[in-house]
């Protein structure tokens, strides 16, 4: 059975999408709008969980905010090209971020991560091939990615925040035991990068949210391989905003903050430290 990775793989399981269809759904001042996100790569985190294009998409005057869509099987005789879609901004209806979330999907379907359900991925990964640390990190990002998905909707946010918070203790105790583990029983590169992804997710959620107490960049940056730790380092050079504003400014100290943590880590001097401040 071939492992489905990006929704490039998956992409033949439900019917074709075109730009008239999308289109087809919204007035055209939306349309023009969402293109124009969309060819800004205003859409991150995106994902296919089944049938359900999820991602977060930046606003003009808020946001992010939590868009998805979901997809029509192939095998599925109407004429609809879409079952359901739905964003969390104000205007409701068929916004332009769920039109750069489907121009996305469109044009880029390689940039969305598939996810199964968690039962699925526990049966991927047997107690043989994997053992109960992989089992573990399943469950902890499982239960972390869908909780940051759902929480903007969730009644109690600071219930939320705590499991979020162990989900984030418990990925962190599975990073660090890699390195005492036998060579046979470590995750592989693959299987490393999932979990660095979590982390990373929650860790996104914890400056924009609150909530999360580990100190995630500081179990990263002394746990890391140098291929690693460069791919972390291009994750938070996406995260810089531009402008001088109070908001941009805050946020780029935070990305900054772990930069420094993954550099001093790698044993980088003070005047390599002090040019990442430098550039906020």
């Amino acid at each position: 059975m071939v492992k489905t990775h990006t929704g490039k793989d998956a992409k033949g399981q439900f019917k074709p999408l075109s730009e008239a269809d999308i289109q087809a759904h919204t007035d055209s001042t939306s349309y023009s709008n969402g293109h124009s996100y969309y060819l800004n790569n205003a859409i991150f985190d995106p994902i296919l969980r089944e049938s359900v294009l999820q991602a977060q998409c930046g606003g003009s005057s808020g946001g992010p905010y939590r868009v998805q869509a979901t997809l029509v099987p192939v095998s599925d005789t109407s004429s609809n090209t879409l079952a359901s879609f739905g964003c969390s901004c104000p205007r409701g209806g068929f916004c332009k971020h769920i039109v750069a979330l489907l121009l996305t999907w469109l044009h880029h379907p390689e940039r969305f991560a598939v996810r199964t359900g968690l039962m699925g991925q526990l049966m991927e990964k047997s107690r043989a091939e994997a053992g109960e640390w992989a089992n573990a990190q399943v469950v902890f990002a499982t239960i972390a990615e869908e909780a940051i998905a759902q929480y903007e909707g969730l009644q109690d946010e600071g219930q939320i925040s705590w499991i979020l918070g162990e989900c984030a203790a418990g990925l962190v105790t599975c990073l660090e035991a890699q390195s005492a583990l036998p060579r046979e029983e470590r995750f592989d590169v693959s299987e490393r990068e999932e979990l660095l992804t979590a982390l990373f997710s929650l860790w996104r959620f914890g400056y924009e949210y609150g909530g999360i107490e580990t100190d995630i960049p500081g179990a990263v940056a002394d746990n890391v391989t140098e291929d690693e730790r460069t791919m972390i380092e291009g994750w938070l050079r996406e995260e810089m905003r531009q402008g001088q504003d109070f908001s941009s400014a805050w946020n780029n100290r935070y990305v900054i903050g772990f930069l420094t943590r993954l550099k001093a880590a790698a044993q980088f001097s003070d005047e390599d430290l002090l040019e990442e401040y430098r550039k906020v």
